[in-house]
């Protein structure tokens, strides 16, 4: 039977336990064990290496009260192999992860964010600057070595608050390529030439919008393949007469994946008017214009240089699909979408909605 792994977070012992199904067991038995992750730590992510070892990755504070990301390594059934902690010392803004997956050879990639002057890059892609980037880490198998890490974002802040991104999702191809994806509004975040887009977030009266990004790295750390924006500038205003509460547009990514021909389906949120593609499943979002944001789905061929298709997600009020909303923003760092449905809209309409994708 195939193996099944689940970890689950307690959080009042902050410690993890893992779940296994080992293919040397029957299919009922189950072994588990605690991973001690600290006694202040969360467990955030779960990777898997084609052994069946897994990964846990966690945000911490060590002792002396330094928040660092832990990695800890253990086999199929749950036994501890090793650990690593690394990260920079920002005590304000800790590190946080965004994504993790384990590539042919075991070694781990994470993706996340970081705020930290000191964030220990290693034979980087881009040399340090501002902090308030997304970052890309590759560590060995055996939790050794950092093999590269590398931020990903702005040089500069801009005077109209822009130069800020945040890492929302990771994803690995069958060749080991990183591909990063998140939301920036750095104005001079990296493109590559032929993207298929490279014009910057342009800034207006109430700051600088947000766009996604989607960036694809060599499995060695060393080139940059293509890297685009994806997003529309402007200002949303709420609709109330009343109390007119205007921000930047904003676009940003949470779930991707890399299909068999190399292509690039990203999902995410955004309020912003975007380039929609002819004949798609929703090719306007009239909840935008109110600040309400909208689910949206993408497809990039696998150069980055066309969009195949895109499409939002949030059908109107009549409408029996299901809709997709999204809370998001590079300075509150976090996405949340609910997923509701018209039939059960009115059924839930008395309680706090609870189906949310984080």
């Amino acid at each position: 039977m195939r193996a099944m792994r689940v970890v689950l977070e307690l959080a009042c012992l902050a410690a993890t336990l893992a779940v296994a199904i080992s293919t040397q067991l029957s299919g009922n038995q189950v072994i588990a064990h605690y991973v001690d992750i600290s006694d202040r730590g969360q467990s955030r992510l779960l990777a898997v290496d084609g052994a069946g070892n897994l990964f846990v990755v966690s945000t911490i504070i060590e002792p002396w009260g330094r928040a660092q990301i832990r990695v800890t390594k253990t086999d199929p059934v749950g036994n501890v192999l090793a650990s690593l902690d690394f990260g920079g010392s920002n005590p304000s803004a800790p590190d946080s992860v965004a994504g993790a997956a384990a590539d042919a050879e075991g070694n781990l990639v994470i993706s996340g964010t970081t705020s930290s002057a000191d964030f220990p890059l290693v034979h980087p892609l881009f040399p340090a600057g501002i902090p308030g980037a997304a970052f890309v880490a590759k560590i060995d198998s055996q939790l050794q070595h950092i093999l590269f890490s590398t931020r990903l974002g702005g040089a500069k802040l801009s005077p109209q608050g822009g130069g800020y991104t945040t890492a929302g999702a990771l994803a690995l191809d069958g060749s080991g390529n990183i591909y990063v994806a998140g939301a920036t509004n750095a104005t001079d975040f990296p493109v590559t030439t032929n993207a298929f887009q490279i014009a910057p977030p342009q800034a207006g009266d109430f700051g600088t919008p947000s766009y996604a990004f989607v960036t694809k790295i060599s499995a060695d750390g060393t080139k940059l393949v293509f890297s685009t924006y994806l997003g529309a500038s402007g200002t949303i205003c709420s609709s109330d007469p009343f109390h007119i509460d205007c921000s930047p547009a904003y676009t940003s990514i949470s779930a991707m994946r890399i299909d068999a021909a190399g292509s690039v389906v990203i999902a995410g949120s955004t309020d912003a008017k975007l380039p929609v593609t002819p004949g798609a499943y929703l090719m306007q979002c009239s909840a935008c214009a109110q600040k309400q944001p909208s689910g949206f789905l993408a497809k990039l061929t696998p150069d980055g240089s066309k969009l195949s298709w895109a499409t939002y997600l949030a059908p109107s009020a009549s409408s029996k699909s299901p809709s997709t909303s999204c809370r998001n923003s590079v300075s509150r760092r976090s996405s949340t979408c609910s997923i509701t449905s018209s039939a059960s809209a009115s059924r839930n309409s008395s309680s706090a909605r609870r189906g949310r994708l984080d």
